[in-house]
């Protein structure tokens, strides 16, 4: 006799034939059954995790084709969602722009929802964007994109933070670019907005700076290798404007910012990734800045959106910002700094070797750093390869443990994981 019914695998009670369906992972199951749905011509268990209901869509949809909300508290489709600038929040356009968020068209947040807080409204262009990209003008109390447009703001005399003229690139053939911060507490016992500090080629212009005083920021210079014409042009600005670089107002919350990219089209994520290794001399060089507020976060570079706050930071538009260097101290400091950050660049990005043919390669220029004293380089070189088992492996040397505390592990952990 011809079976009528069948068991359902959800129910456990027996059925009509005809009302039931092959599920996914091959179980029977009651089609009138509100915990069974039908996507795409297979039929699953809802409870499974395999499929989610998409509210906006008023449709059931596979899991991979759909994120979870927690701001909407609901799934969205992967066509209808996205993140806002922060990466934390998933939702709909629609929701965005009824919860108190701006679709910025520019500047950092360019194509991405903002958070009302941190967006400003800039007079000039008569829409909101970041607040790191709008500019206030004490005169008028208004804010501005185009730092230009603010009376008074030229690179001659000192801006707010973030409102010098912006920068000419003067890269020119050059395959890396580089830009440089200099920060001191005062120039020659300058530093409100508005004091005259003079006009140099090498800046685009002077700023007031929350953590140490006063910054000068170069034009995009180009970052060429030793003897090139580039490096020469370049030094000899550097030779122009020793005045601000030797400046000796500074203390131990000034830095040096770098900031690089590389012009063979590498997102600042890519290039990050490719001079990991070899950063670790760089680490080492300045150990005690990733013990810093200012280089706190993401020591290890394996955040894909990390806090600015971090020793090695990627930036919008293929920029990466080294944040980790000392304050500068003088023009022959800077020029060695140049030239190491050229050859951490070069090596990273255009050859296949390993870091012991790169630090090979700096060996001439560290040993200037340190004035030929043998020790310090033996040292330096030394504690950079612990950094490197670091960025390599996790693994925090007892010799390199105070700057990177928050990722040591006692050894028996360390095997644990090694062992998975």
């Amino acid at each position: 006799m011809e079976a009528t019914h069948v068991e359902c695998s959800i129910s456990n009670e027996f059925i009509p034939i005809e009302q039931s369906v092959t599920l996914d992972n091959g179980d029977i199951a009651d089609s009138e059954l509100n915990e069974v749905q039908e996507v795409d011509g297979e039929w699953y268990n809802t409870e499974d995790g395999e499929i989610h209901y998409v509210e906006d869509r008023q449709e059931w949809v596979h899991d991979y084709n759909c994120t979870y909300s927690s701001c909407m508290e609901e799934y969205v489709h992967e066509d209808d969602g996205e993140f806002d600038y922060s990466g934390e929040d998933y939702a709909t356009g629609e929701w965005f722009g009824n919860n108190d968020y701006y679709f910025i068209s520019r500047g950092s947040a360019d194509g991405t929802y903002l958070y009302s807080e941190q967006a400003i409204y800039c007079e000039d262009i008569e829409e909101s964007v970041h607040e790191d990209d709008a500019h206030w003008d004490d005169d008028d109390e208004l804010w501005y994109w185009d730092a230009d447009n603010i009376s008074g703001s030229d690179n001659e005399h000192i801006s707010e933070y973030h409102r010098s003229p912006k920068p000419e690139d003067l890269s020119k053939d050059s395959q890396f670019a580089i830009g440089i911060e200099i920060e001191k507490v005062s120039f020659e016992g300058v530093d409100c907005r508005g004091d005259h500090v003079g006009d140099y080629e090498l800046f685009k212009g002077f700023e007031t700076d929350s953590s140490c005083g006063v910054e000068a920021i170069t034009h995009i210079l180009p970052l060429d290798k030793i003897g090139s014409e580039n490096e020469t042009d370049v030094f000899k600005m550097f030779d122009d404007a020793s005045d601000i670089i030797d400046e000796d107002d500074v203390d131990s919350s000034c830095g040096g910012h770098m900031t690089v990219s590389c012009k063979t089209s590498h997102s600042s994520q890519e290039m990050r990734e490719k001079m990991r290794v070899n950063s670790a001399i760089i680490y080492a060089l300045y150990r005690y800045r990733l013990k810093n507020t200012y280089c706190v976060s993401d020591k290890d570079m394996k955040q894909n959106n990390p806090h600015r706050y971090s020793p090695i930071l990627p930036k919008r538009n293929g920029l990466l910002e080294f944040r980790i260097f000392s304050r500068v101290t003088n023009v022959n400091q800077l020029k060695l700094r140049y030239r190491l950050m050229y050859k951490l660049m070069d090596y990273s990005m255009n050859k296949d070797t390993t870091y012991s043919v790169f630090l090979l390669s700096v060996l001439p220029i560290l040993r200037e750093m340190y004035n030929g004293n043998e020790d310090k380089l033996k040292e330096v070189m030394k504690l950079s390869y612990k950094f490197k088992t670091f960025l390599e492996l996790g693994y925090v040397d007892e010799d390199i443990r105070e700057f990177l505390s928050e990722y040591y592990k006692p050894k028996n952990q360390i095997q644990t994981t090694l062992c998975v």
